[in-house]
């Protein structure tokens, strides 16, 4: 019986924690299906095994992994700081190089560019 109600307030809790604790809705629409996202890009940071990442101002600052098989559209992706980007990005995201892993915030779902 104690387990089965812990097991209850850890649900609970997983569910409704997000939206207590965070208080943020990018982050918690990110967390669960891929939120959206907009700003400058700042830096082109690294380039890993299947994508790179760069760091995206505001109004959605952050650090972005973009993987090549992410959506496109016409202007291409972020490749260079300067341009504007939007689009929807999920929460978390890992960048392989070489033999080491950097954690990101966000992995781009989908992305629009400026030229």
């Amino acid at each position: 019986m104690k387990k089965v109600l812990i097991s209850v307030f850890v649900v609970i809790f997983m569910v409704f924690a997000p939206f207590s604790v965070l208080g943020n809705k990018n982050l918690v629409s990110a967390a669960l299906v891929g939120g959206p996202f907009g700003g400058q890009v700042l830096k082109i940071d690294r380039f890993c095994a299947g994508g790179f990442t760069f760091i995206l101002g505001p109004p959605s600052p952050g650090l972005y992994f973009y993987p090549y098989f992410a959506v496109t559209y016409l202007y291409g992706p972020p490749n260079r700081p300067g341009k504007w980007a939007l689009g929807l990005a999920s929460a978390g995201g890992v960048c392989v190089a070489g033999k080491k892993t950097y954690p990101t915030q966000y992995t781009v779902i989908m992305i629009g560019t400026s030229l």
